[in-house]
Parts: C-alpha cells; structure tokens; sequence
C-alpha cells in the first residue's frame, strides 16, 4: 500500500526524571539521621535487614552494596548495573503490588515523576479452585539503574538505600535477596 507516516519527535523519549531533593540536601540529611556522623561511617552501620524480608503493611529500607563504583562510559555501555530482587514470594490468589525507591528513605513525597523512584512490581491474582496445586508463587525482579545512579549523582557511592513501599492491602511478600549485578546490553 506504500503508506509514509510523518516523522514526529517524541519529547518524552528523551525526557530525564528530576531528583526531588539534591545531593547534597540529602547527605546533610544522612549525616543528620546517624548522629552527625561522617556518610561513610554512615554507610557502614546504616539500615539493614536480614532475609528473608516479610513486606507487609510497612516500608522497608535497607543498605546494598554495589559490586563496583566509578565505572567508565564504556563499562556502562557494554554493562548495565541492574537492582535484582530475588525469591519474590506470595500466595498466588493474592494482588500484589510494591514500589522501589533508591537513595532516600522520605518515599511518602516521591512518586514516579521522580528520579529515586526505580519501579514497581505487581501481580494480579489466580483462582484455580479445581485444580491441587501449590498456591505459593515465587518469581523476581530486575530493575535497571545505571542512568537513575547518574541522574542522582550516586555513581561514587559503594552502596545505596533501597526502599521497598508495600501497595497491597493484608497481603505478606516474602523476599529472599536483593542485590546489585551487571547485566550485559545486547
């Protein structure tokens, strides 16, 4: 039929999220919360959780390490660093919905409009009544996260503040691991 469309620019293709506090407003705000101790130290005893993680009515927020800091224009482009949270388990009638966020804990001012918010998981629910069969569900997640480390200006830090913000109402998530990998570009 030899249709020729239009070509039309795509504003929002290119579109940056903008990070809803600064940098430095943050480290202040780190630093603060430890006792006006250095960020480093911070990092260090900071908030962590040992696994498996029950979500439930609750925010989570823990520490994870990344595996390298400071990479090169070139490590970026053959690997992206990836958020991998693991071993996602819950009952398969349930709806399940959960938000990630990096790099702040105050997620209750943060939406996806934002640059710290990563992504978020959802399942809707399965009734299988006639059929005998495990209800449980196991599955993961994996999250890009190398361009939100760059707009967040946290690509020197050797691990980041995850927080994981239940949406399901009296529903429990069990969570094996969550790490950092890389994931080679195809």
């Amino acid at each position: 039929m030899g249709y020729v469309y239009q070509d039309v620019d795509i504003p929002w293709l290119q579109k940056r999220t903008k990070p809803k506090r600064t940098r430095k407003a943050k480290q202040v705000a780190f630093t603060q919360q430890f006792g006006g101790i250095g960020a480093a130290i911070a990092a260090e005893t900071g908030p962590s959780s040992k696994f498996p993680l029950t979500l439930l009515d609750s925010k989570v927020t823990l520490l994870v390490k990344r595996p390298k800091q400071l990479r090169s224009k070139k490590d970026k482009e053959e690997d992206e660093e990836v958020l991998v949270i693991d071993g996602i388990e819950f009952d398969g009638d349930d709806d399940v919905k959960f938000d990630v966020y990096i790099t702040d804990e105050d997620v209750e001012e943060i939406g996806p409009e934002n640059t710290e918010f990563v992504g978020s998981f959802a399942i809707l629910g399965h009734s299988h009544s006639n059929m005998n069969m495990d209800k449980k569900i196991k599955t993961s997640l994996t999250l890009g996260i190398t361009d939100l480390l760059e707009d967040l200006d946290a690509e020197n830090d050797d691990s980041i503040l995850v927080t994981l913000v239940p949406r399901s109402e009296n529903v429990t998530i069990t969570i094996q691991s969550i790490k950092i990998e890389f994931e080679k570009e195809e």
